[in-house]
Formats: structure tokens, sequence, C-alpha cells
């Protein structure tokens, strides 16, 4: 039987304790070899791991503090940029303060310098005015006086004119006498005045009152008036007194006068004495205490509404209005009962508007605009709201609206 071959034991065989403890021992060697080199694998995987994960961190710490030494180098420079630009600004703020106080003291002395100038100009026109008045002391207008008429030697013409027309026993000296400048008017237009010039003071004086107390004063069967030849502003003063003086024409026993420039000044039947620079505060007083009657005779009264004290707070205005009729002035009371006073009304946002993807894109557009044009600091939060809430009540309103012509074209 060859050596290679060995025979197999039975099933009934048993083996020494010798053969068993040394075939149980050798793949026990081999486990153990292997977890060895596993073991030494896994260190040596381990020790790789190790050496590369600290390389990376090692490099990563690296590169950390070289971004770190580059933001703080570069945020070092920033800040020393605005520092630069900071004090540059905090100088120009200096100039502009200084600026501002240098202009402010100007501005200062520039009001003290037009008030002053304002009160000498009032004081020059003041005193151009009486200048300009004094100069037409001896002169008259005439107004009236037919075209044609003194064309020829006019200081003669209008002397005997005078003459002729006031009676006088003596014939006026005049030194001049022309049309005004105005352009030649039309024939049935109204003829240009006359301005006479009186040698003598006393004289023009004299037509002046004649005038006054001679009533209509015709010439050729025309009627003309006799003036005093006043400055412009000084006329326009005058003529606002016109409707004063036609209310005291129809006052009975008052007395008044308007004196130069254009001062108002009345006397009552019981000897009292009002001046009035104000044609409005005169017509008051006129109406309020004088009481002028009608051209036929009849006084004017002042109507009155007798109300209980309890509906006094239902008037918010009474007032007189002036007597065009009759010889009573009109008189208006308003009154508002609690029962008349319109009910407030509020307005709700239809929510269907915001299933409209249109309509919120549009809303939302528009609240936009809104808070770029209004959203400032000198708006008050609360003020912003509000105004807000009635904006988008315009807009939402407004496309309501375009909707519904829409819908019905």
């Amino acid at each position: 039987m060859p050596k290679s071959q060995r025979p197999k034991p039975g099933p009934n065989a048993t083996d020494s304790p010798e053969e068993v403890t040394a075939e149980s021992t050798e793949p026990l060697s081999d486990t153990q070899t292997i977890m060895a080199a596993l073991k030494r694998t896994e260190q040596c995987v381990l020790n790789k791991i190790d050496s590369t994960v600290t390389a990376a961190v090692g490099e990563l710490h690296t590169k950390i503090d070289n971004l770190s030494r580059d933001l703080r180098s570069e945020i070092s420079n920033v800040v020393e940029d605005v520092k630069k630009e900071n004090a540059t600004f905090v100088t120009r703020i200096g100039d502009l303060e200084e600026g501002a106080n240098g202009y402010a003291n100007r501005v200062v002395e520039l009001e003290a310098k037009v008030t002053t100038l304002s009160s000498q100009v009032n004081r020059l026109v003041d005193k151009t005015e009486d200048l300009e008045s004094r100069q037409r002391r001896g002169n008259c207008r005439l107004v009236g006086v037919a075209e044609g008429v003194g064309n020829i030697r006019p200081e003669k013409a209008i002397a005997q004119l005078l003459q002729d027309a006031l009676s006088l026993d003596y014939t006026p000296t005049l030194d001049r006498a022309h049309r005004g400048l105005q352009p030649k008017p039309a024939d049935g237009d109204a003829p240009r005045p006359i301005i006479i010039k009186f040698h003598y003071f006393q004289e023009k004086a004299d037509i002046i009152r004649k005038a006054m107390g001679a009533g209509p004063i015709f010439h050729n069967g025309k009627r003309f008036y006799i003036y005093p030849d006043y400055t412009l502003s000084v006329r326009k003063r005058r003529a606002a007194f016109t409707e004063v003086r036609g209310l005291l024409r129809r006052c009975p026993d008052v007395k008044y006068g308007l004196v130069y420039p254009a001062t108002l000044k009345i006397t009552t039947s019981a000897g009292e004495q009002k001046s009035f620079e104000d044609p409005a505060k005169a017509k008051h007083f006129i109406e309020a205490d004088l009481h002028p009657r009608e051209p036929e005779g009849d006084y004017s009264r002042i109507d009155y509404f007798i109300v209980d004290d309890q509906l006094l707070p239902l008037i918010p205005r009474s007032q007189y209005h002036s007597i065009v009729l009759s010889d009573h002035g009109p008189v208006q009371m308003d009154m508002i009962f609690p029962g008349n006073i319109a009910p407030q009304r509020t307005w709700r946002l239809d929510p269907h508007l915001l299933s409209y993807g249109h309509f919120k894109t549009y809303l939302s557009d528009q609240i936009d605009l809104f808070l770029e044009i209004n959203d400032t600091k000198d708006i008050s939060r609360s003020v912003l709201w509000e105004s807000l809430k009635a904006y988008i009540r315009g807009q939402a309103i407004s496309y309501t609206a375009h909707k519904n012509k829409e819908r019905l074209g």
C-alpha cells in the first residue's frame, strides 16, 4: 500500500489525545495569523488616515489663518479708509455748520436791512406821493367836456367855460390846460378828461367850492364834473368809498366828508364823530348804527331771529346781507338738526377682488409705489398707515369701476 494513501478510520475507531491536540491547533494558529495581519493592516490604515487627516487639518488651519490674516488686513484697510472718509465728512460737516452759522447771521443782518429799507422805501413812496400831490394842488380835472372844446388856445377857452358854467364874476387865470394823454376816443365814446392848472390857488379853491354847491353843471346842454386832480393811488383809495358815500346820502341828519387823502369822517345826528380809512368798516358802521333809508323816505330796519337757547348749538352761522330791494337787510341763519346729519358711510374691500391675480399684482405694485414715495423719516408710522389705507381704498374703487366699465362696454 503506498505511503500517500492513508486508510480512513472507521466509525468505531478512536484517536489518541495527542493526535487530537495536534490537529486542532493547526487551524487556530492560522486564524491568529490572519487576525494579526488584519490588525496590522487596520493599524496601518488608521495611521494613514490619521496622518492624512492631520495633514488636511493642518493645511486647513493654515488656509484659515491665511484667510483670517487677509481678512484682518482687508478689514483694517477698509476701516482706515472709512476713518479717513469719516474724518473728511466731519471736516466738511464742520465747514457746512460754520457756513450755515455765517449764513444765518447774514440772513439776520439782511432781514434787518430789508426791514430798514422797506421802511425807507415806504417813507420815500409817501414823500413822492406827497410831492406829486403838492404839484397837483393847483390842478383841477374836468370830466365830461365834449371833445373839440378848447382845441385852440385851451387856457382861454376853458377859463371862459368855467366862468359861464359857474356864473363867476371873474375870469379864472389858467397857466395850462390840456386833455388827458389817452388816445383820442371814437365818436360816441366818453371824452377824455381835461386837466387844468390855476395860476392862483384861491381861484381853484373857490371854483371847487362853488362846483360842489352848485348842483349839476352843464355846458352846451351836456353835464360835466369838476374834481380836484389827485394822483392815481389817491383816486383809487377815494373811489373805494363810493358805495359808502351813497349809503350816507340816505341817512338823515348825518354829516360826512372825505378828507385828504382818503379818510371818511362822519358826524351822526347825536354829534358823535367817527373816522374810517377802511370802506368795509365804514359800511358796517353805517348799516348797523345809522340805518340808511331808501329814497322814498322809509327807514330800514334790522330783522331778528328769535330762537330758544337750547337751539343755539344747532346754528353754525348767521349773517346780515346788504340792502338790495327794500328797506330790510336780508338776514341769513343756518340750522343743522341732528336728524339731518348725513350718515357716515363705511367702505369695505370686496374679498372677491383678491381672487384675481391681476388685481393682486396691480395692488402690490401700487403699494410699492406709494411706500417708495411716502415712506420717509419725516412721516410717522401711524400717518403712513392711515394714508396707505386711504390710497388702497381709492385704488380698489378705481379698479372696480374700470372693470365694471369694461364689462358694460
